[in-house]
């Protein structure tokens, strides 16, 4: 497989990304929410997705946010970047940020119209646009949900020391946002011990995995869907926030590098093995899920 992968529902040429609400700068309403997670769409002019390997787009747009070698070299980032993808208005990448530096450092570096370096390719921004948001506190209220359908539009992989794999367990994927949570959140979420796991259960799945190259280094990652549940409230309450922020932070490792790249859809009803009845969806956050046929 090449080192261009699927973000967001654009995979190949001719493929159009799902067009979602667009957002300008932020209001003065908006500045009194407070940080706020973030995903943008940046458009690119004079690049071949399929000339672009993972590790040459973090070099070009690690920069941008990465201001030290104390930052470059952090392991939890307030960032995260898909891999170049093709929108009905052109080529580009869609970014997520964690922190109103990271969308000053974003803005900044889009104005500045400079070529950027993108593997073979001298690239220009064409376009910025904000794509949604979400402040923290909306992201820690409990939409009722005990039910949430996870699509891995990008190989993601999980590591720990030297290994990796492509499994994303419930307790591993919440562990990888939870991160991200406890570096950049203002808000505090309630503790969620390896007890409280076994309330949480996959109840469906669909999927393969990946091979992708970063360097040097071969990593096999999982791209697909997986339908978590959960039998208790507490517990759903804690995994509902984290799952609504994973389309803004990313999962798993290489999250700058393209990696872990998911959407979300929550159903506010009780998990099948609790009452039957119908479900509806009520929150989407991220793109469309990629079609399955």
């Amino acid at each position: 497989m090449s080192d261009t992968h699927r973000p967001h529902g654009a995979v190949t040429s001719g493929a159009t990304r799902p067009r979602r609400r667009s957002g300008s700068g932020r209001s003065a309403a908006a500045r009194r929410l407070g940080p706020m997670p973030s995903r943008w769409w940046i458009g690119l002019h004079g690049v071949d997705p399929e000339r672009v390997s993972l590790p040459q787009l973090h070099a070009a747009f690690s920069r941008w946010f990465d201001d030290s070698i104390a930052e470059h070299r952090a392991i939890v980032k307030p960032y995260s970047l898909s891999p170049p993808c093709v929108d009905e208005r052109g080529v580009g990448i869609e970014a997520g940020l964690l922190t109103e530096r990271a969308v000053a450092q974003l803005r900044r570096g889009a104005h500045r119209r400079e070529r950027l370096r993108l593997g073979p390719c001298r690239v220009e921004i064409s376009s910025l646009e904000q794509l949604e948001r979400a402040t923290w506190r909306e992201l820690a209220r409990y939409s009722g949900a005990r039910s949430w359908e996870v699509h891995f539009l990008t190989p993601t992989s999980f590591r720990q020391g030297r290994r990796r794999s492509p499994w994303p367990a419930p307790p591993t994927l919440l562990h990888s946002v939870r991160t991200s949570w406890d570096a950049f959140s203002p808000v505090e979420l309630d503790v969620l011990a390896m007890s409280d796991t076994r309330h949480l259960w996959v109840s469906d799945l669909g999927g393969r995995s990946e091979r992708v190259r970063l360097g040097r280094e071969d990593v096999v990652g999982f791209v697909g869907r997986l339908r978590i549940e959960a039998d208790c409230r507490r517990v759903a309450s804690i995994a509902d926030a984290l799952l609504r922020l994973a389309p803004y932070s990313g999962v798993g490792s290489g999250k700058t590098k393209g990696l872990g790249v998911v959407s979300t859809t929550t159903r506010a009803v009780r998990p099948s093995s609790v009452r039957r009845g119908s479900s509806r969806d009520v929150v989407s956050v991220g793109a469309t899920p990629p079609s399955s046929t």
